[in-house]
């Protein structure tokens, strides 16, 4: 009985805390100083946890196989934008990697970078959305996603200490031995979505990769930050730190058109084997139609939207872009034009369309995508995912992207069967997000704050800025992703089709 006394005394507290400490951000002089101390507080704490775990990040992996031949070569059989590395116990290292990926000597890449295409230096980029892999002498580098929706996965064979990383859980398995991959793959699929949960739950400056571990094979999840792998030592993380603070909201539209105009020049290179073309999505609410303004700017052409009614409400953006001036492309939801509750089980009439939503580390409900499946692909794919977590006001969240809930972490092997990058606007520069949190509540953004808990006013600003009238957009919270309630009857079969695309 005390301790639920003092429990909810400390909640009391700390929520008092929350509330003067941001009254104390937002005022002027006070609020700049008190947020760079905090913008600092947070930088050092990411320093220290990476300093921590920098030159052991990896536990259970001693050292690293010293490198003897390394070979590169195209596999037609691999997802398009899929790629796999074996570093074999003797030493010899294979790279293979789909029709639809990137390559300049020893490197490798899927999807876009912020910077240069013809540089090729995307380890040394801030803004990754793909992933790709770079081999400089005695050392492998492989660099993730700039988010906490997606990572590089890692196998380590304990017994003969062999690893394999992908950007695809389902393409590690495809290499364990017949004998076992049936197993092994029945127990990650049981578990990977919640132990996912429990590695983004601490974000990217504080979390334990490791995903699985039994007698034989540990899986890791290799999350924002480049890893090293030099022959004959250890593993490293190279870190990515970038703060970025915002005083007004013309200097943080002024940087997001700067990143997505270097990401359409990226994926627009002459120097490419493949262009990816630049899309958004229209819904009917904030962040699909915000970033769709910015992209136009960019001199995007192509818009999306699902033409879809959820409990009765529709979500389509057809009615916005027109607004806007911007030709939209209406498409089907893969569940149908109503939909009464997306909180639902899945049928197994469905299971042949939505494994492959399912066999990854989510739930299962980025479904909504195959909409856009005669347009997604070889595209950037700017999307507002991220929006609910970044520009919702009174939301005051950690530095390095944390995530506990499992929506948005489907979309891996679906993105690598039809070769999109997926580039979440709403996250971009966002590892130290105060600054951003401290702008939507700031008195310049004043005239755009509605009140109650749909309200995001930087969103609004850039909508209603760009000619959409307040009252036709954003009135009502929706959604298209559905929340499948019984994934784990499914996830085993999903995992199983998944792979035999990786063993035909």
């Amino acid at each position: 009985m005390k301790f639920k006394i003092v429990s909810k005394l400390a909640r009391s507290i700390r929520k008092r805390f929350l509330i003067v400490k941001k009254y104390m951000l937002n005022v002027a002089f006070l609020g700049d100083f008190l947020l760079d101390l905090s913008c600092k507080a947070d930088r050092a704490k990411a320093i220290k946890w990476l300093h921590k775990v920098g030159n052991k990040p990896l536990e259970g992996v001693d050292s690293v196989p010293i490198f003897r031949d390394v070979n590169l070569s195209i596999c037609d059989r691999l997802p398009k934008a899929n790629w796999r590395v074996i570093i074999q116990s003797n030493g010899e290292v294979h790279l293979q990697y789909g029709a639809g990926v990137e390559r300049q000597e020893n490197a490798i890449f899927e999807g876009v970078w912020y910077g240069e295409y013809s540089k090729f230096d995307f380890d040394n980029s801030s803004y990754v959305y793909g992933s790709g892999v770079k081999i400089v002498d005695d050392e492998i580098i492989f660099v993730p996603p700039s988010h906490s929706l997606d990572c590089i996965c890692m196998l380590f064979d304990k017994q003969d200490k062999s690893m394999v990383f992908s950007n695809s859980i389902i393409s590690c398995l495809a290499l364990v031995s017949l004998n076992e991959m049936a197993d092994l793959s029945a127990k990650i699929s049981d578990i990977s979505h919640v132990e996912n949960d429990r590695i983004t739950s601490g974000g990217v400056f504080n979390y334990n990769p490791k995903l699985y571990e039994d007698e034989r094979y540990i899986f890791y999840n290799l999350m924002y930050h480049n890893f090293s792998f030099k022959s004959g030592l250890s593993a490293s993380i190279l870190p990515r730190i970038k703060m970025e603070k915002f005083g007004t909201y013309e200097e943080y539209i002024d940087f997001l058109d700067d990143v997505i105009a270097s990401l359409i020049r990226n994926g627009s290179s002459n120097f490419r084997e493949r262009k990816l073309k630049p899309m958004s999505s229209i819904s009917s609410g904030y962040d699909s139609p915000a970033v769709s303004v910015l992209c136009a700017k960019a001199g995007v052409e192509q818009f999306a939207t699902i033409n879809v009614t959820v409990g009765g409400q529709s979500d389509s953006g057809k009615s916005i872009a027109e607004k806007l001036g911007l030709s939209c492309t209406e498409c089907q939801h893969p569940l149908g034009e109503d939909i009464k509750d997306l909180t639902t089980a899945l049928d197994e009439e469905y299971i042949e369309m939505l494994h492959i939503f399912l066999a990854t580390q989510g739930i299962g409900d980025n479904v909504a995508l195959m909409a856009f499946d005669e347009v997604i692909g070889d595209s950037l794919f700017f999307s507002g995912t991220y929006g609910d977590v970044f520009w919702a006001r009174n939301e005051w969240r950690e530095a390095g992207f944390p995530l506990t809930k499992s929506y948005e972490k489907s979309i891996g092997e679906y993105r690598l069967d039809k070769g999109f990058a997926f580039i979440p606007v709403p996250a971009i520069g966002m590892q130290f997000p105060k600054s951003v949190f401290r702008l939507s509540d700031s008195c310049e953004m004043k005239p755009w704050m509605v009140g109650g808990t749909y309200d995001r006013p930087i969103p609004r600003r850039i909508i209603e800025d760009a000619g959409v009238p307040r009252g036709t957009f954003a009135i009502e919270k929706n959604a298209t992703n559905p929340h499948p309630l019984n994934v784990l009857e499914y996830k085993q079969l999903s995992y199983f089709m998944r792979l035999k695309r990786y063993l035909s």
